[in-house]
């Protein structure tokens, strides 16, 4: 069991991940046809945007990362919060590109300085003794925000129209997520919390690279999979109402696959190398049996194992690589993916329009087989505890 103090961390980043994650992420996907309706705009000229926040939230993760090591995540997080809002804000008014990606360099600041990463840094350096069971439950509500967000996001559009459904989720965002971020606790030392040391398997730049190339091929099978879920579900005869209600299921397999690693023993490499494999074969699976049963059974798994991995990496940076610098380090590991996971919504938007999307699920498919077989090379982790003080 947790202590108080860190109950109450997990609490206030739970609801911040709930909303950061629902507004700044997941919307998008669900906003996309209702701005092709109305503007035109292609979904790789859409994608474009999105792509642009993946990529200045990687790019910016290193030096986040080193602040909270430092400081803390209680400004940092605040101020991520209050641009995100501004940055969703201008979405809602944007009548051009260059006003179009202007929020969107906006909403990417805000996924570096609020998403899983920041939120995980703050409890692996407040609470280093009982970060595993914080991440496993902050995750857990986190998997709520596309079951929650992408429906309520669609009837927000419907019924009010996309730019002021945008502005109702951006006011949303601030008034829930600014007070808990305020209000978390500065950082203590692992010897005040009665934390354990873990010592790190391997400090070689060959690990880094490896596990850097595995992070970046399964985060943009991810990420393109969230981004054009959608899009996909209606290329396979689903309305935009019944795609993104299928697709809203995937928070709900996160929470499956999360309760799943919660009872875990197998280490940590084992099962993101088979929980890669299995998406592989998932992906493929609508193509090879179309049906709204194969659909919903590729994104039921597809959001378990995603729900996993969120779990797993930074399991696998401690595991690997130690709990010292852990911002600094997965910070590094994030800028490292940064150029697959930002051109990866793009990249599919290219190609469902050059092989069409049954084409582009295939690539995404074999992607994901590649970074499973990537792990063979990776030194597997073993934990070391140090005595407790």
């Amino acid at each position: 069991m947790m202590s108080p103090a860190a109950w109450r961390t997990t609490a206030k980043l739970s609801l911040t991940q709930l909303f950061a994650w629902g507004v700044l992420y997941y919307t998008f996907a669900v906003c996309m046809p209702f701005m092709h309706a109305e503007l035109g705009w292609s979904e790789a000229r859409l994608s474009l945007g999105f792509s642009l926040a993946l990529l200045l939230s990687g790019l910016a993760a290193p030096q986040v990362g080193g602040w909270i090591d430092r400081r803390g995540s209680r400004g940092v997080m605040v101020g991520g919060v209050l641009v995100g809002s501004l940055g969703v804000a201008v979405w809602s008014i944007s009548q051009s590109l260059p006003q179009y990606l202007a929020a969107w360099a906006l909403i990417g600041v805000a996924m570096a300085t609020t998403l899983y990463e920041p939120a995980f840094a703050t409890v692996i350096h407040t609470h280093p003794g009982e970060s595993r069971r914080a991440i496993i439950w902050i995750t857990l509500v986190g998997a709520l925000a596309a079951t929650l967000f992408m429906p309520a996001s669609e009837a927000l559009f419907r019924v009010f129209g996309w730019r002021p459904g945008l502005q109702i989720m951006a006011l949303g965002l601030a008034i829930a997520a600014v007070p808990a971020s305020a209000a978390l606790p500065r950082p203590t030392g692992a010897s005040e919390t009665g934390g354990r040391a873990v010592e790190p398997v391997s400090a070689r730049p060959r690990s880094f690279w490896i596990l850097g190339a595995v992070l970046m091929l399964a985060n943009a099978v991810a990420v393109a999979v969230t981004t054009h879920a959608v899009a996909f579900l209606m290329h396979h005869g689903q309305s935009v109402q019944a795609a993104a209600g299928i697709v809203g299921l995937t928070g709900l397999a996160k929470l499956a696959g999360r309760l799943v690693m919660a009872g875990g023993r197998l280490p940590a490499a084992a099962i993101l190398q088979g929980t890669l494999l299995l998406q592989g074969i998932t992906l493929v699976l609508p193509l090879v049996l179309p049906s709204v049963t194969a659909l919903v059974a590729m994104v039921l798994v597809f959001g378990a194992t995603s729900g996993a991995h969120t779990i797993l990496r930074p399991v696998l940076v401690v595991e690997t690589f130690g709990t010292a610098r852990f911002g600094k380090n997965n910070g590094v590991l994030q800028l490292i993916t940064t150029v697959a996971k930002s051109t990866a919504p793009l990249g599919v938007g290219f190609a469902a329009g050059w092989v069409g999307y049954d084409g582009a699920w295939m690539g995404l498919a074999l992607l994901a087989c590649t970074s499973s077989g990537l792990l063979f090379l990776l030194p597997r982790p073993v934990s070391k505890r140090a005595p407790t003080r």
